[in-house]
């Protein structure tokens, strides 16, 4: 089963994030955007893993309590590929998410897991494989704030041609 720990968002900042996707989408020549389903904030990959120990991952997350806090979002960003480059939301520094995120890589390394080693950048991910005709100035003024209250454990498969995400398990 594929994997990933991410803060899932409400409806209303989903719809908001959509619409700027939207937006950069109305700027590009082509790329793949992201659907409003499968809008979130990943706190950690983790990859195809056993039934087994998804149990546990499943567990842990049932069983994590985090403080609410808030999260800011200003202004895009963009990795560049050789395909086309990918264009997200910035999320700025926090440190409670920062200790969040490592507090999830090191119980996840306890349970045994193979987790990449990577800087985190959390990013909110609007599109891949863009080519921009023009600069979307507008949207580099985005900025908006959100309060996490949890964190979602997603399974990630395909049905009939289609990505599905799927929430497994929650925190308190």
């Amino acid at each position: 089963m594929r994997l990933f720990i991410a803060i899932n968002f409400d409806d209303l900042t989903k719809n908001k994030i959509y619409n700027i996707s939207s937006q950069l989408k109305a700027h590009s020549i082509k790329g793949k955007f992201v659907h409003k389903e499968h809008i979130h904030l990943t706190i950690e990959f983790i990859g195809e893993v056993e039934e087994e120990k998804t149990k546990e991952i499943e567990s842990m997350i049932e069983n994590y309590s985090i403080n609410p806090f808030e999260i800011f979002i200003s202004g895009l960003g963009v990795f560049n590929t050789r395909h086309g480059d990918i264009y997200w939301l910035k999320v700025k520094e926090n440190d409670y998410l920062y200790y969040l995120q490592k507090d999830i890589h090191n119980r996840l390394l306890g349970l045994n897991l193979k987790i990449e080693e990577r800087k985190y950048i959390p990013h909110i991910t609007l599109g891949r494989d863009v080519v921009l005709k023009d600069q979307p100035k507008e949207l580099e003024k985005i900025e908006f704030n959100y309060t996490v209250g949890r964190i979602s454990l997603f399974k990630s498969f395909n049905s009939g041609n289609k990505l599905i995400h799927e929430i497994i398990a929650e925190s308190k």
